[in-house]
Protein backbone atom coordinates (compact mmCIF):
# COMPACT_ATOMS: atom_id res chain seq x y z
CA UNK A 1 0.00 0.00 0.00
CA UNK A 2 2.82 2.12 -0.94
CA UNK A 3 4.21 2.71 -4.20
CA UNK A 4 1.17 0.34 -5.30
CA UNK A 5 -1.36 2.75 -4.32
CA UNK A 6 -0.48 5.68 -7.01
CA UNK A 7 -3.73 6.34 -8.10
CA UNK A 8 -3.42 9.90 -8.53
CA UNK A 9 -2.06 9.81 -12.51
CA UNK A 10 -5.66 7.49 -13.63
CA UNK A 11 -7.50 9.85 -11.18
CA UNK A 12 -5.65 13.03 -12.45
CA UNK A 13 -8.64 15.83 -12.17
CA UNK A 14 -8.35 19.13 -14.61
CA UNK A 15 -6.44 21.87 -11.88
CA UNK A 16 -5.86 22.70 -8.21
CA UNK A 17 -7.84 25.21 -6.80
CA UNK A 18 -6.03 28.32 -4.78
CA UNK A 19 -8.13 29.67 -1.86
CA UNK A 20 -7.72 33.32 -2.87
CA UNK A 21 -11.35 33.91 -3.72
CA UNK A 22 -12.32 36.51 -6.29
CA UNK A 23 -15.71 37.89 -7.91
CA UNK A 24 -18.34 35.28 -8.16
CA UNK A 25 -18.59 33.49 -12.09
CA UNK A 26 -21.11 33.63 -14.84
CA UNK A 27 -24.30 32.28 -15.93
CA UNK A 28 -25.53 28.97 -14.17
CA UNK A 29 -24.50 25.60 -15.93
CA UNK A 30 -27.10 23.00 -16.97
CA UNK A 31 -29.23 21.84 -14.00
CA UNK A 32 -28.29 17.95 -13.43
CA UNK A 33 -31.58 15.35 -14.48
CA UNK A 34 -31.40 11.78 -14.04
CA UNK A 35 -30.67 10.73 -17.67
CA UNK A 36 -27.48 12.62 -17.16
CA UNK A 37 -26.13 10.08 -14.80
CA UNK A 38 -23.35 7.72 -15.70
CA UNK A 39 -24.20 3.70 -16.11
CA UNK A 40 -20.94 2.92 -16.80
CA UNK A 41 -19.80 4.25 -13.12
CA UNK A 42 -22.69 2.14 -11.20
CA UNK A 43 -20.85 -0.84 -9.50
CA UNK A 44 -17.36 0.02 -9.72
CA UNK A 45 -16.67 0.52 -5.89
CA UNK A 46 -19.58 -1.48 -4.78
CA UNK A 47 -20.99 0.11 -1.77
CA UNK A 48 -24.13 2.14 -2.42
CA UNK A 49 -26.90 0.23 -4.85
CA UNK A 50 -27.23 3.20 -6.69
CA UNK A 51 -30.73 1.68 -8.59
CA UNK A 52 -32.41 1.24 -5.13
CA UNK A 53 -31.37 4.62 -3.92
CA UNK A 54 -33.02 6.41 -6.75
CA UNK A 55 -35.96 3.93 -7.64
CA UNK A 56 -38.48 6.95 -6.31
CA UNK A 57 -36.97 9.33 -7.76
CA UNK A 58 -37.80 11.81 -10.22
CA UNK A 59 -36.16 14.77 -11.48
CA UNK A 60 -36.46 18.16 -10.02
CA UNK A 61 -39.46 19.63 -12.13
CA UNK A 62 -41.77 16.21 -11.06
CA UNK A 63 -40.69 15.97 -7.23
CA UNK A 64 -42.26 17.65 -4.28
CA UNK A 65 -40.89 20.72 -2.74
CA UNK A 66 -37.51 19.62 -1.34
CA UNK A 67 -35.03 22.45 0.46
CA UNK A 68 -31.54 23.12 -0.51
CA UNK A 69 -28.51 20.45 -0.08
CA UNK A 70 -26.41 20.67 2.79
CA UNK A 71 -22.79 20.32 1.78
CA UNK A 72 -21.07 20.17 5.12
CA UNK A 73 -20.92 16.25 5.03
CA UNK A 74 -18.28 14.90 5.58
CA UNK A 75 -18.96 12.31 2.03
CA UNK A 76 -20.24 14.93 0.28
CA UNK A 77 -17.45 17.00 1.01
CA UNK A 78 -15.11 13.81 0.13
CA UNK A 79 -13.22 14.43 3.71
CA UNK A 80 -11.94 10.96 4.97
CA UNK A 81 -8.66 9.94 5.73
CA UNK A 82 -6.92 7.73 7.82
CA UNK A 83 -5.99 9.94 10.96
CA UNK A 84 -6.70 7.52 13.41
CA UNK A 85 -4.19 5.09 11.88
CA UNK A 86 -1.95 7.31 11.88
CA UNK A 87 -2.65 8.90 15.52
CA UNK A 88 -2.01 5.02 17.25
CA UNK A 89 0.94 4.59 14.94
CA UNK A 90 2.80 7.87 15.78
CA UNK A 91 2.78 7.29 19.25
CA UNK A 92 5.52 4.18 18.94
CA UNK A 93 8.90 4.22 19.89
CA UNK A 94 11.18 4.20 17.07
CA UNK A 95 13.56 1.31 17.22
CA UNK A 96 12.73 -1.43 15.00
CA UNK A 97 12.42 -4.02 15.19
CA UNK A 98 9.79 -3.89 18.22
CA UNK A 99 7.39 -1.64 16.60
CA UNK A 100 7.91 -3.25 12.73
CA UNK A 101 4.55 -3.75 12.65
CA UNK A 102 2.82 -0.57 13.38
CA UNK A 103 5.24 1.42 11.56
CA UNK A 104 4.74 -0.26 8.13
CA UNK A 105 0.91 0.44 8.87
CA UNK A 106 1.59 4.08 9.66
CA UNK A 107 3.48 4.21 6.30
CA UNK A 108 1.02 2.44 4.17
CA UNK A 109 -1.43 4.94 6.14
CA UNK A 110 0.38 7.79 5.54
CA UNK A 111 0.81 6.81 1.67
CA UNK A 112 -3.19 5.90 1.39
CA UNK A 113 -3.63 9.33 2.73
CA UNK A 114 -1.31 10.94 0.15
CA UNK A 115 -2.91 9.45 -2.47
CA UNK A 116 -6.45 10.30 -1.16
CA UNK A 117 -5.94 14.04 -0.81
CA UNK A 118 -4.32 13.82 -4.41
CA UNK A 119 -7.49 12.60 -6.02
CA UNK A 120 -10.24 14.53 -4.08
CA UNK A 121 -8.38 17.73 -2.36
CA UNK A 122 -9.52 19.59 -5.26
CA UNK A 123 -12.73 18.67 -5.94
CA UNK A 124 -13.12 18.78 -1.79
CA UNK A 125 -11.28 22.19 -2.06
CA UNK A 126 -13.60 23.25 -5.37
CA UNK A 127 -17.01 22.03 -3.18
CA UNK A 128 -16.09 24.81 -0.58
CA UNK A 129 -15.42 27.38 -2.90
CA UNK A 130 -18.37 27.26 -4.40
CA UNK A 131 -20.19 26.61 -1.47
CA UNK A 132 -18.51 30.09 0.27
CA UNK A 133 -19.71 32.06 -3.08
CA UNK A 134 -23.03 33.58 -4.14
CA UNK A 135 -25.89 30.86 -3.87
CA UNK A 136 -28.97 31.21 -5.66
CA UNK A 137 -32.25 29.28 -6.47
CA UNK A 138 -32.38 29.42 -9.88
CA UNK A 139 -36.21 27.69 -9.98
CA UNK A 140 -37.93 25.06 -7.14
CA UNK A 141 -36.00 22.43 -6.53
CA UNK A 142 -32.70 23.40 -7.86
CA UNK A 143 -29.81 25.55 -6.38
CA UNK A 144 -26.52 27.14 -7.65
CA UNK A 145 -23.65 28.13 -6.42
CA UNK A 146 -20.54 29.85 -7.83
CA UNK A 147 -17.37 31.01 -7.24
CA UNK A 148 -14.13 32.40 -8.96
CA UNK A 149 -11.03 31.61 -7.64
CA UNK A 150 -7.45 32.13 -8.99
CA UNK A 151 -5.30 29.63 -10.49
CA UNK A 152 -1.49 31.14 -11.33
CA UNK A 153 -2.81 34.17 -12.25
CA UNK A 154 -5.79 33.56 -13.59
CA UNK A 155 -9.80 32.79 -13.01
CA UNK A 156 -11.14 30.15 -12.83
CA UNK A 157 -14.84 29.43 -12.03
CA UNK A 158 -16.47 26.73 -10.27
CA UNK A 159 -20.05 26.05 -10.25
CA UNK A 160 -21.70 23.76 -8.17
CA UNK A 161 -25.72 23.01 -8.76
CA UNK A 162 -27.77 20.62 -6.92
CA UNK A 163 -31.43 19.22 -7.76
CA UNK A 164 -34.10 17.58 -5.22
CA UNK A 165 -35.27 14.27 -6.91
CA UNK A 166 -37.71 13.51 -4.27
CA UNK A 167 -35.28 11.22 -2.59
CA UNK A 168 -32.18 13.27 -2.33
CA UNK A 169 -29.63 15.76 -4.61
CA UNK A 170 -28.28 15.45 -7.72
CA UNK A 171 -25.31 17.11 -8.08
CA UNK A 172 -22.60 18.69 -10.40
CA UNK A 173 -19.66 20.43 -10.58
CA UNK A 174 -18.51 22.12 -13.42
CA UNK A 175 -15.38 24.31 -14.23
CA UNK A 176 -14.69 27.08 -17.03
CA UNK A 177 -10.86 27.88 -17.23
CA UNK A 178 -10.07 30.28 -20.03
CA UNK A 179 -5.91 28.56 -20.55
CA UNK A 180 -7.11 25.55 -20.73
CA UNK A 181 -10.49 26.32 -23.08
CA UNK A 182 -13.29 24.47 -20.55
CA UNK A 183 -16.00 25.76 -20.43
CA UNK A 184 -18.43 24.79 -17.72
CA UNK A 185 -17.12 21.59 -18.06
CA UNK A 186 -18.44 18.59 -15.82
CA UNK A 187 -15.72 17.96 -13.40
CA UNK A 188 -17.69 15.28 -10.66
CA UNK A 189 -21.15 14.43 -10.71
CA UNK A 190 -23.08 12.96 -8.59
CA UNK A 191 -25.73 11.81 -5.52
CA UNK A 192 -26.63 12.59 -2.11
CA UNK A 193 -29.49 11.06 -0.55
CA UNK A 194 -31.63 12.92 1.66
CA UNK A 195 -30.47 12.03 4.53
CA UNK A 196 -27.24 12.92 3.97
CA UNK A 197 -25.28 10.18 4.72
CA UNK A 198 -25.12 8.17 1.55
CA UNK A 199 -24.09 9.02 -1.96
CA UNK A 200 -21.37 9.04 -4.46
CA UNK A 201 -19.26 11.20 -7.04
CA UNK A 202 -18.35 10.30 -10.45
CA UNK A 203 -14.96 12.07 -11.41
CA UNK A 204 -14.43 13.37 -14.78
CA UNK A 205 -11.31 14.82 -16.58
CA UNK A 206 -12.76 17.76 -18.00
CA UNK A 207 -13.18 16.22 -21.02
CA UNK A 208 -15.99 13.68 -20.70
CA UNK A 209 -13.91 10.79 -20.07
CA UNK A 210 -14.85 9.28 -16.28
CA UNK A 211 -11.51 8.97 -14.44
CA UNK A 212 -13.10 7.74 -10.65
CA UNK A 213 -15.13 7.01 -8.42
CA UNK A 214 -16.00 8.08 -4.86
CA UNK A 215 -18.94 6.56 -2.91
CA UNK A 216 -19.62 6.72 0.67
CA UNK A 217 -22.47 5.15 3.46
CA UNK A 218 -22.06 6.74 7.09
CA UNK A 219 -24.83 6.50 9.92
CA UNK A 220 -23.94 10.47 11.18
CA UNK A 221 -22.33 8.49 14.46
CA UNK A 222 -19.21 8.52 12.86
CA UNK A 223 -19.46 5.11 11.05
CA UNK A 224 -18.86 4.89 7.65
CA UNK A 225 -17.12 3.41 5.13
CA UNK A 226 -15.68 5.41 1.34
CA UNK A 227 -14.01 4.01 -1.64
CA UNK A 228 -12.60 5.31 -4.51
CA UNK A 229 -11.51 3.50 -7.52
CA UNK A 230 -9.90 4.30 -10.40
CA UNK A 231 -12.01 4.09 -14.13
CA UNK A 232 -8.88 5.16 -16.31
CA UNK A 233 -4.96 5.12 -16.80
CA UNK A 234 -2.20 3.13 -16.01
CA UNK A 235 -3.83 2.55 -12.38
CA UNK A 236 -7.49 1.45 -13.63
CA UNK A 237 -9.40 -0.84 -11.36
CA UNK A 238 -6.88 -0.04 -8.83
CA UNK A 239 -9.46 0.52 -5.23
CA UNK A 240 -8.99 1.87 -1.96
CA UNK A 241 -11.76 1.89 0.89
CA UNK A 242 -11.66 3.56 4.68
CA UNK A 243 -13.64 1.66 6.63
CA UNK A 244 -14.78 3.27 10.59
CA UNK A 245 -17.22 1.11 12.53
CA UNK A 246 -17.82 1.05 16.54
CA UNK A 247 -13.91 3.17 16.94
CA UNK A 248 -12.20 0.49 14.50
CA UNK A 249 -10.37 1.75 11.27
CA UNK A 250 -9.34 0.08 8.64
CA UNK A 251 -7.84 0.67 5.00
CA UNK A 252 -8.12 -1.86 2.08
CA UNK A 253 -5.89 -1.12 -1.14
CA UNK A 254 -6.23 -3.64 -4.26
CA UNK A 255 -3.36 -3.60 -6.81
CA UNK A 256 -5.95 -4.59 -10.21
CA UNK A 257 -2.64 -5.10 -12.07
CA UNK A 258 -1.57 -7.82 -9.91
CA UNK A 259 -4.18 -8.89 -7.81
CA UNK A 260 -2.29 -8.30 -4.53
CA UNK A 261 -4.67 -6.94 -1.60
CA UNK A 262 -3.44 -4.90 1.15
CA UNK A 263 -4.98 -3.72 4.34
CA UNK A 264 -3.75 -1.91 7.45
CA UNK A 265 -6.67 -2.60 10.79
CA UNK A 266 -6.92 -0.77 14.15
CA UNK A 267 -8.68 -2.22 17.35
CA UNK A 268 -10.24 0.06 19.63
CA UNK A 269 -7.73 -1.12 21.84
CA UNK A 270 -4.93 0.28 19.23
CA UNK A 271 -4.00 -3.44 18.91
CA UNK A 272 -4.27 -3.73 15.07
CA UNK A 273 -2.53 -5.96 11.77
CA UNK A 274 -0.70 -4.68 8.04
CA UNK A 275 -0.70 -7.17 5.46
CA UNK A 276 1.72 -5.49 2.55
CA UNK A 277 3.61 -7.30 -0.56
CA UNK A 278 6.51 -5.71 0.33
CA UNK A 279 6.16 -6.29 4.40
CA UNK A 280 6.96 -9.48 5.88
CA UNK A 281 6.99 -10.93 2.42
CA UNK A 282 3.67 -10.61 2.00
CA UNK A 283 2.81 -12.43 5.89
CA UNK A 284 0.07 -10.73 7.91
CA UNK A 285 1.91 -8.61 11.37
CA UNK A 286 0.39 -7.66 14.41
CA UNK A 287 1.02 -5.53 17.21
CA UNK A 288 -0.74 -5.44 20.44
CA UNK A 289 -2.19 -2.45 22.43
CA UNK A 290 1.00 -1.44 23.51
CA UNK A 291 2.08 -1.29 19.71
CA UNK A 292 4.95 -4.00 20.02
CA UNK A 293 4.82 -6.78 17.51
CA UNK A 294 3.47 -9.93 18.41
CA UNK A 295 2.07 -13.05 16.86
CA UNK A 296 -1.07 -13.46 14.89
CA UNK A 297 -3.99 -15.07 16.11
Amino acid sequence: MTHRIALTAALALPLAFSLACGPAGGSAPAIPVLADLNPDAAGRVGLVDRDALLADAVDYDLADRGTALDASGAGFRMDFDGNALIDAAESAEVPPPSYSNVQAAWTATLAADLTTLAVVGPPRIAIGVAAAGRITQLQPNVWHATNTVDVAGRPVTADLTAAWVGVGWLAEMRVTDPLTGLDQAKWFSGFLGADGQVGWWDLYDGHGQLTGVVEWVADGQGNGEFGLVATAGEHQGDALTYTFVDETARIDHLDASTGEASWVFLDTDHSGEVRLPEHRAGEVGCWDADLLDVACP
